[in-house]
């Protein structure tokens, strides 16, 4: 047998051996993941010291807030978390609905232009100088996606979905409004420049807000409040699919009333009736035979008190919370 030959019958006598051998003689295998965080925690020290995961963090929010609840065209303001204002607003119309979500306050223009946004109804309709023709008269504070809080001359529409979309208030409450926030926000103000924006109504001026200085604004859709001994239902002015009943249980849980038997009946049947805001104590839903002992003090009473400060935590743990990458060391993991 020539050498060719010989090295040839020598592969295949080789492969033939190979396939019946156990692979544990060639390679040694990888140890399997086991159940001890600790040892994992080790194994994974030789390879990556550190992790990045993901984490839920809260943002920290600005000396000013400003919660609108749609449903009820309102706007609270707060300062450093405590209501200090109350203003009642016009939303827009179902057909042009104001959007709910988290927006900023980055500026605030005093006499403003009023300039025809690209809708169509507002196709038509020319640009207006600064003065008190102007529908957005005295003053326009400007947020994201053209959405603003201005003054309007028609104060039939405060109160009621009547908008294209941004919040008309009344002249004078959106102008100590402005004057309120700016005041507050900008440094070494001088009084004596409201009174210069009130003499010069045909000249526009503008105070653009530092990011720090910023305004959030959380627009929510909420038909349904709790206030401290009642329920608080408002017109659900766009039609939305509201799970009503649910949503009446985990308020009298945060309450305290869910000791106590709610008729859901006598909801539906408040609702039924209601033609706009309607104030529903807790004693009206009771069930007809339910024991009252134990309830909240002052529960017999109807209260009319929000307790705008816990829904405002609430709202801030819905907008503010996010999702942020950590670099978190492998030993943590190996603790829990």
């Amino acid at each position: 047998m020539d050498l060719r030959r010989r090295k040839e019958w020598g592969s295949f006598v080789f492969w033939i051996f190979s396939l019946l051998i156990p692979i544990s003689v060639w390679a040694e295998p990888m140890p399997e993941p086991t159940l001890n965080a600790a040892s994992d925690a080790v194994l994974e020290h030789r390879v990556i010291p550190s992790r990045k995961v993901w984490e839920w963090v809260e943002a920290k929010p600005p000396r000013f807030e400003i919660v609108l609840n749609i449903p009820a065209t309102q706007l609270t303001v707060y300062d450093e978390g405590k209501p200090v204002r109350h203003h009642k607003v016009s939303v827009g119309t179902p057909r042009w609905p104001t959007p709910t979500g988290k927006f900023n306050i980055y500026e605030i223009q005093w006499n403003p232009w009023w300039l025809p946004p690209e809708s169509e109804w507002a196709k038509d309709a020319e640009k207006t100088p600064p003065g008190p023709r102007n529908p957005l008269y005295p003053v326009k504070l400007i947020m994201e996606k053209a959405l603003r809080i201005h003054g309007t001359p028609s104060t039939w529409s405060i109160g009621r979905a009547a908008s294209h979309g941004c919040m008309r208030m009344r002249r004078d409450e959106v102008r100590n409004l402005a004057e309120f926030l700016e005041s507050n926000l900008v440094a070494n103000h001088d009084p004596a420049i409201f009174e210069e924006y009130r003499k010069k109504v045909w000249q526009p001026y503008s105070t653009k807000l530092d990011p720090e200085q910023h305004i959030w604004v959380y627009m929510v859709y909420q038909p349904l409040e709790r206030w401290s001994n009642a329920l608080v239902l408002h017109p659900n002015y766009y039609g939305r699919r509201i799970p009503f009943e649910e949503q009446i249980l985990d308020l009298l849980l945060a309450s305290g009333v869910y000791t106590a038997p709610i008729d859901l009946g006598k909801f539906h049947a408040f609702k039924k009736q209601s033609r706009g805001t309607t104030i529903i104590p807790f004693r009206d839903l009771l069930a007809d035979a339910a024991d009252t002992d134990g309830l909240p003090d002052g529960f017999q009473a109807a209260c009319l008190e929000n307790d705008t400060q816990e829904s405002l935590a609430q709202i801030r743990q819905t907008y503010n919370t996010r999702l942020v990458p950590a670099v978190v060391p492998i030993a943590q993991y190996g603790a829990e």
